[in-house]
Protein backbone atom coordinates (compact mmCIF):
# COMPACT_ATOMS: atom_id res chain seq x y z
CA UNK A 1 0.00 0.00 0.00
CA UNK A 2 1.41 3.54 -1.11
CA UNK A 3 1.07 5.94 1.38
CA UNK A 4 -0.16 9.67 0.15
CA UNK A 5 0.65 12.70 2.24
CA UNK A 6 0.40 16.44 2.05
CA UNK A 7 2.78 19.07 4.22
CA UNK A 8 0.92 22.37 5.16
CA UNK A 9 3.76 24.47 5.67
CA UNK A 10 4.41 28.24 4.58
CA UNK A 11 7.25 29.13 1.93
CA UNK A 12 9.24 32.28 0.67
CA UNK A 13 9.42 32.71 -2.79
CA UNK A 14 12.05 35.13 -4.44
CA UNK A 15 12.50 35.31 -8.40
CA UNK A 16 15.80 37.38 -8.86
CA UNK A 17 15.11 38.66 -12.90
CA UNK A 18 18.52 39.90 -12.80
CA UNK A 19 20.61 37.02 -11.86
CA UNK A 20 17.94 34.92 -13.73
CA UNK A 21 17.33 32.15 -10.22
CA UNK A 22 13.98 31.43 -8.92
CA UNK A 23 14.51 30.27 -5.12
CA UNK A 24 11.15 28.43 -2.85
CA UNK A 25 11.75 27.19 0.47
CA UNK A 26 10.00 25.98 2.97
CA UNK A 27 9.18 27.80 6.13
CA UNK A 28 10.43 24.37 8.56
CA UNK A 29 13.85 24.12 6.22
CA UNK A 30 12.74 20.51 4.98
CA UNK A 31 12.18 21.21 1.08
CA UNK A 32 13.74 23.90 -1.11
CA UNK A 33 13.47 24.67 -5.35
CA UNK A 34 16.26 26.62 -7.05
CA UNK A 35 15.47 27.51 -10.79
CA UNK A 36 17.67 29.10 -13.11
CA UNK A 37 16.78 30.45 -16.58
CA UNK A 38 17.12 28.03 -19.45
CA UNK A 39 18.96 29.85 -22.52
CA UNK A 40 17.23 29.01 -26.33
CA UNK A 41 18.81 29.35 -29.30
CA UNK A 42 18.50 33.07 -29.00
CA UNK A 43 19.88 33.95 -25.47
CA UNK A 44 18.53 37.57 -25.46
CA UNK A 45 15.01 36.37 -25.64
CA UNK A 46 13.43 33.64 -22.84
CA UNK A 47 11.73 30.39 -23.77
CA UNK A 48 8.22 30.92 -23.23
CA UNK A 49 5.33 28.17 -24.51
CA UNK A 50 2.03 30.25 -24.88
CA UNK A 51 -1.50 28.84 -25.34
CA UNK A 52 -1.86 27.01 -22.60
CA UNK A 53 -4.53 26.43 -19.52
CA UNK A 54 -3.52 26.67 -16.42
CA UNK A 55 -6.32 25.16 -13.99
CA UNK A 56 -8.84 27.56 -13.71
CA UNK A 57 -7.55 30.54 -14.74
CA UNK A 58 -8.84 32.56 -17.00
CA UNK A 59 -5.43 33.69 -18.65
CA UNK A 60 -1.62 33.86 -18.30
CA UNK A 61 1.35 35.13 -19.57
CA UNK A 62 3.02 31.94 -20.44
CA UNK A 63 5.13 29.10 -18.77
CA UNK A 64 8.56 30.54 -18.43
CA UNK A 65 10.40 27.68 -19.12
CA UNK A 66 13.60 27.35 -16.46
CA UNK A 67 15.65 24.67 -15.61
CA UNK A 68 16.09 22.74 -12.12
CA UNK A 69 19.63 23.91 -10.29
CA UNK A 70 18.12 21.98 -7.33
CA UNK A 71 14.97 20.36 -5.94
CA UNK A 72 14.72 18.14 -2.53
CA UNK A 73 12.31 17.52 0.31
CA UNK A 74 12.91 15.46 3.57
CA UNK A 75 9.93 14.56 5.60
CA UNK A 76 6.37 12.80 5.92
CA UNK A 77 8.34 9.29 5.75
CA UNK A 78 9.71 10.69 2.16
CA UNK A 79 13.36 12.10 1.09
CA UNK A 80 14.52 12.79 -2.36
CA UNK A 81 17.08 15.24 -4.43
CA UNK A 82 16.82 16.52 -8.01
CA UNK A 83 18.64 18.32 -10.42
CA UNK A 84 18.55 19.17 -14.37
CA UNK A 85 14.65 18.60 -14.70
CA UNK A 86 11.90 21.00 -16.18
CA UNK A 87 10.71 23.99 -14.42
CA UNK A 88 8.56 27.01 -15.00
CA UNK A 89 7.25 29.80 -14.04
CA UNK A 90 3.84 31.20 -14.71
CA UNK A 91 1.82 34.29 -13.47
CA UNK A 92 -1.97 34.08 -13.67
CA UNK A 93 -4.83 36.11 -13.94
CA UNK A 94 -8.07 35.74 -12.88
CA UNK A 95 -11.37 37.63 -11.55
CA UNK A 96 -14.51 36.62 -9.21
Amino acid sequence: MQKFDVDTQGFTWDVDEKAGTAKAKMNNGKAEVVLEKSKGDDPGREIVMQNLKYWQAQSNDGFRMWKSKHEEFEGKDHKFSYSGTNGFLVTIHFSA
